[in-house]
């Protein structure tokens, strides 16, 4: 059994999100009617009368009630039920500071990145645009002194903020067709420099180097060659169809650059990314096929929750966190810290749910049921040496009256049951034997 003790979360915390508001920010100079909502700080505010001007909505209760959480903030309070959505991916990137694991419970998706970087992301101007890659694998252009927080186009997995050197396009056109695009000519120096495309044609190279490169198809297939020409006019004579081509200086491809009709140079970013530390991708599908009828005809069963003990602790640590599927995506609530081993579970816990659906049956014996939420729950009993005993009745006690993921097993898959965000309701220590005593733990899980 492993508990994770949360590190508590303040908005200042937050880097960036994907997640969007629906509602608008309050604003001093609206006036507001009666049952308008409002997004204030981190909270959804309704307004309580109509002919609502100039009333801040956390300090005047006669006028505003707190509904919850906003979209973005809602992964961070202490409710499952009051999830952060998203469609198709959700990122998140957090300021956490030194952590060991990662838990994230009420999840609908397919597949969860996480990812740790050293020191946080910054970022501080950029004089041009500059292309990206965003959640969905499609290249996109960012404006000017906007930050680039790109992702790898064929997994989807986030590779944080995008931070580079300048960089120029020498060829003229950077969509090339066996037409009249068909062949350029470029001056180069002799400096190594990298030829780079998508598509399914190929790139001949001719005058001051020479070489063939192959397309390797449809983006985000990407081919490149490096080479170091002679000085002078180099000709680019291209077949088939070639995308997003790119001549540049240096021993890699860097971010696509646009061009038509003249070479055109990315500025430099000015900031710097933190160094990837750790990182995991991890499946959310949690079906179990024991044979061939349900290997063909089984329906995918979804986890709704991963836990993640063995991340590397850091000072300044910057936790990215992506959730993807196809559709609609959801994280009931996200934490972070620190995990305590209370000892070996033993085979006969159990585990359930509490159940808030109601059913009421009318005059006439008609019968309705009316579904709410659950709330897991789980009872356990542990073993452990003698004399961590002492260590064991302190992290019990001081995570008391706090919500926290209880790990009665590492295997989510087959044992996700035992996985429970909550706070137990009472634990006792037996001292059994001289050097061996037993922990018995109840656990009432959060809606």
């Amino acid at each position: 059994m492993k508990v994770i003790k949360p590190k508590a979360y303040a908005p200042s915390m937050l880097a960036s999100t994907t997640a969007v508001e629906t509602y608008a920010a309050w604003s001093s100079a609206t006036t507001y009617a009666l049952n308008a909502i409002v997004d204030y700080g981190t909270s959804l505010y309704q307004s309580l009368q109509a002919s609502n001007l100039n009333k801040q909505p956390d300090t005047n209760p006669t006028w505003w009630l707190r509904i919850g959480p906003d979209n973005t903030h809602a992964m961070f309070d202490a409710q499952v039920s009051t999830a952060t959505t998203a469609t198709n991916v959700l990122t998140v990137a957090v300021n956490v500071g030194a952590i060991n694991s990662v838990a994230a419970v009420g999840l609908v998706g397919t597949t969860l990145h996480l990812m740790l970087k050293q020191t946080p992301d910054s970022f501080t101007s950029r004089a041009s645009s500059a292309t990206y890659v965003d959640a969905a694998g499609v290249l996109q252009l960012a404006s000017s002194n906007v930050a680039r927080y790109t992702y790898d186009p064929v997994t989807k997995a986030p590779l944080g903020l995008l931070v580079e050197a300048a960089a120029t396009n020498l060829l003229l056109n950077s969509v090339l067709a066996g037409t009249s695009l068909a062949t350029q000519s470029v001056t180069v120096t002799a400096a190594q420099h990298t030829l780079s495309f998508y598509g399914s044609g190929s790139v001949v190279l001719s005058g001051a180097a020479t070489g063939t490169l192959a397309g390797a198809g449809a983006y985000p297939a990407r081919a490149s060659l490096t080479f170091t020409p002679t000085a002078g006019s180099l000709t680019v004579t291209v077949s088939g169809t070639v995308q997003f081509a790119q001549l540049e200086l240096g021993a890699a491809a860097t971010s696509f650059i646009p061009t038509a009709g003249s070479a055109v140079t990315r500025a430099a970013d000015v900031g710097s990314a933190g160094t990837i530390v750790y990182q995991k991708t991890l499946s959310l599908d949690g079906t179990i096929i024991s044979d061939w009828y349900q290997y063909f005809f089984e329906e995918s069963v979804q986890l709704g929750e991963i836990v993640v003990t063995d991340v590397t602790p850091y000072p300044n640590a910057q936790l990215h966190i992506s959730l993807q599927k196809a559709g609609a995506v959801e994280i009931g609530n996200l934490l972070f810290g620190s995990f305590y081993d209370l000892g070996e579970t033993e085979f006969g816990a159990s585990a359930g749910i509490t159940d808030y659906s109601v059913k009421e049956t009318d005059e006439f014996g008609d019968v309705t049921f009316v579904p709410r939420t659950f709330a897991k729950r789980m009872t356990a009993r542990m073993e452990l040496a003698a004399g961590q005993m002492n260590k064991v009745q302190r992290v019990l006690a001081d995570v008391r009256a706090t919500p926290c993921v209880w790990i009665g097993a590492d295997d989510a898959q087959l044992y996700a049951p035992l996985i429970v965000y909550g706070w137990y309701r009472d634990f006792s220590i037996d001292v059994a034997y001289p050097t061996t005593s037993y922990v018995s733990l109840e656990v009432e899980g959060l809606t």
